[in-house]
């Protein structure tokens, strides 16, 4: 389950103000790109360890390559069943639909982390993604990644907001 965890926070821990800051924006979507060891996953832990409480976050660590949209959907339902957000053990996590519904019934503002973004080469995944930040205002999603793909370019065309810490 330490795929759906968000990293322990090194000590000593440098702290980032400008790159914090660039992350409380309220854009849809926050890529932050940048080479293996670069600190990407402990920017963005450190982040969510300050958010508000009223703030709820789902991180997913994607171990192994994803060449279906229908396998991102499977772990971003399990972060999203560790979270609460939908119920854990439900053949309905794996769905997109009823990941829209849970998200939409969730009252809080929600985050998801998707690490190591890089993995996933299935253009419809980027348009799944795409139509649930579209559809999900109170759904902010964060990736970490080692090349920016085409998830940005998707969601501009699709109309959502994006930025990129480099």
């Amino acid at each position: 389950a330490y795929r759906y965890a968000v990293p322990r926070l090194p000590r000593p821990l440098a702290r980032r103000q400008r790159l914090l800051e660039q992350l409380d924006s309220s854009i849809p979507l926050t890529v932050v790109r940048g080479p293996v060891g670069v600190g990407k996953s402990t920017l963005v832990a450190q982040w969510l360890a300050a958010l508000p409480q009223e703030i709820d976050a789902a991180w997913v660590t994607l171990d192994e390559d994803i060449d279906s949209a229908a396998r991102l959907w499977e772990e971003i339902g399990q972060a999203l069943g560790v979270t609460g957000v939908v119920s854990p053990g439900t053949d309905l996590i794996a769905s997109r639909r009823a990941i829209r519904h849970a998200i939409h019934r969730w009252s809080a503002p929600l985050v998801i982390v998707v690490e190591a973004y890089e993995r996933i080469h299935d253009p419809q995944a980027h348009r799944d993604v795409a139509e649930l930040l579209r559809q999900c205002p109170n759904l902010r999603l964060v990736v970490c990644t080692r090349a920016e793909g085409r998830l940005r370019d998707t969601c501009r065309r699709q109309g959502v907001e994006s930025t990129v810490i480099d």
